[in-house]
């Protein structure tokens, strides 16, 4: 009887388990049909991407290897966006890239949260970069309320995460911090109070480490407390469910600092299973409220003295003054509710 000969699809897959991506890669592109393009196919190639980066030593080449395996996935994503694997396999990639620095692409990133970027002004023509200053407030334009979220935090079972997580709150740290990583149906992230993009933070007191690293050291060999992290307690019986509060933290074990994130209610990846076991949970959203009425803004010029007293509180970069011309000519708005 003849056996029954495999789809290329699965060729591929045998191939990226047995770690030789490049041969895979090959038997994607021999029956890739244009006019019949398939999710599967694109993230195949993503992982088939990623394996090739995990094997080679040459950094420019693993970044551009990671970048090239992330266009995959997000090729994947548009013939199916529902997809949970590729959903999955892009925000852990995503994640991955972020810990270690690595942009999306090689091209300077002209926008970043609705914001241009150093890069983006420079593109921009002279007469419209007096209006630039006014997009960070505008961003804030259509809706704005105080919301509270309340937490039962898991003392028993997490105590060194609950204890660090009080420390900060009650130091004032998360005060004013935003939630810098939104992913809808999955999660929301917050609590670097450093850079505010997901960067930054660290443990509030010492508990043994230094970047992920157990040590006696408690000056962590000079760099100070911005190295402290936290040890995990992930393997303590609570699992990732809609609400969860846990730490954020790098691939490595123990890198927990001052990022958390909250599970989404719901989507196609909650609960994040993968990740139990892996972060560790703490807490759990219980309620929250909305305080006063959620209104429409205006933006407002600001004069006089309030002008003077914002303009002196955030100067204007050089490059930003040379663009302009000197003096620059400025303009700051104020955002004010508006009357119903």
């Amino acid at each position: 009887m003849a056996k029954k000969s495999q789809s290329p699809f699965t060729k591929a897959e045998e191939l990226i388990e047995k770690q030789n991506p490049e041969e895979a890669l090959k038997i994607l592109r021999d029956n890739w049909d244009p006019k019949n393009e398939s999710s599967k196919m694109f993230k195949l190639a993503g992982d088939a991407k990623i394996q090739m980066a995990d094997l080679t030593s040459n950094k420019l080449e693993r970044k551009k290897l990671l970048r090239e395996g992330l266009k995959q996935y997000t090729k994947s994503l548009e013939l199916d966006s529902k997809s949970k694997d590729v959903i999955q396999a892009k925000n852990l990639l995503e994640n991955r890239m972020m810990e270690e620095g690595i942009r999306a692409s090689i091209l300077p990133k002209l926008i970043s949260n609705q914001t241009p970027t150093f890069w983006g002004l420079m593109m921009i023509p002279l007469l419209i970069v007096g209006s630039i200053f006014a997009a960070k407030i505008i961003y804030d334009l259509q809706k704005r309320a105080d919301i509270t979220i309340e937490v039962d935090l898991n003392d028993d079972l997490s105590p060194t995460h609950v204890q660090n997580f009080r420390i900060h709150a009650e130091n004032g740290m998360y005060d004013g911090v935003k939630f810098h990583r939104i992913i809808d149906e999955f999660m929301i992230q917050g609590g670097d109070f450093e850079n505010q993009d997901g960067t930054g933070g660290y443990a509030a007191s010492w508990y043994g480490y230094c970047n992920g690293q157990a040590s006696g050291d408690e000056t962590c060999g000079g760099q100070g407390e911005t190295a402290w992290t936290v040890p995990d307690e992930a393997n303590n019986g609570l699992t990732h469910n809609p609400g969860s509060l846990a730490m954020a933290k790098t691939t490595q074990p123990n890198t927990g600092g001052s990022q958390f994130y909250f599970v989404d209610k719901e989507g196609e990846l909650v609960p994040p299973s993968h990740l139990d076991g892996v972060h560790t949970v703490f807490g759990q959203a219980v309620g929250g409220t909305i305080d006063g009425e959620v209104k429409d803004y205006v933006a407002v010029p600001v004069e006089g003295d309030e002008f003077e007293m914002v303009a002196s509180g955030f100067p204007l970069r050089l490059p930003v003054k040379i663009m302009m011309g000197f003096p620059p000519k400025r303009q700051i708005l104020r955002l004010d509710p508006l009357e119903n």
